[in-house]
């Protein structure tokens, strides 16, 4: 008796592939395809909305129609709010403080954005200390028209401060 012939095959014999096996094939690469046309439109869009942006940047923006639509009348506040130059104003503000060398305090600030004016609450030194500050505040270029509302001397605290009451228009960015 002749004892069996070992058959020792480490590679297996290639096997052609049956029909799931190239459907599944064309579908990855029917996806493959679609995902790379997806992310050339988005591209080309960034690429044009860039464009549009750089167009846009010196420009004023663009005003909504108006019409009963609450999302239309919101979208308009929030423009609006955008175009307000609270930063310019606030350094502007700060700059004043700074400038009296301690005689102003400000205590609050006030925007009525209907009306384009800013209300200030602030406590002076001095009359004259709150004088000069008003007139500083004229000369903002982001402020205009400061006016002293009233101003009222406390005598029930020691150093007897000056609360002056101050209103001032903010000047629109375009």
């Amino acid at each position: 008796m002749r004892p069996a012939a070992l058959r020792i095959d480490f590679v297996p014999a290639s096997r052609r592939p049956g029909v799931a096996g190239l459907a599944v094939l064309v579908l990855g690469l029917g996806a493959l395809g679609s995902i790379g046309y997806g992310a050339l439109q988005a591209t080309d869009r960034i690429a044009g909305l860039a464009l549009r942006l750089e167009g846009l940047n010196g420009a004023a923006l663009p005003t909504l129609p108006t019409g009963g639509n609450g999302l239309v009348v919101e979208a308009q506040q929030v423009a609006q709010e955008l175009r307000t130059p609270w930063s310019a104003m606030l350094v502007d503000l700060e700059g004043a403080t700074a400038d009296s060398g301690g005689a102003i305090a400000l205590l609050a600030v006030e925007p009525d954005r209907e009306r384009h004016q800013l209300k200030l609450t602030a406590e002076a030194r001095s009359l004259a200390a709150a004088l000069a500050y008003v007139q500083r505040l004229q000369k903002n270029p982001a402020l205009r028209d400061a006016l002293l509302d009233s101003h009222e001397v406390r005598a029930e605290v020691k150093e007897r401060p000056v609360r002056v009451q101050i209103t001032a228009d903010w000047r629109m960015s375009t």
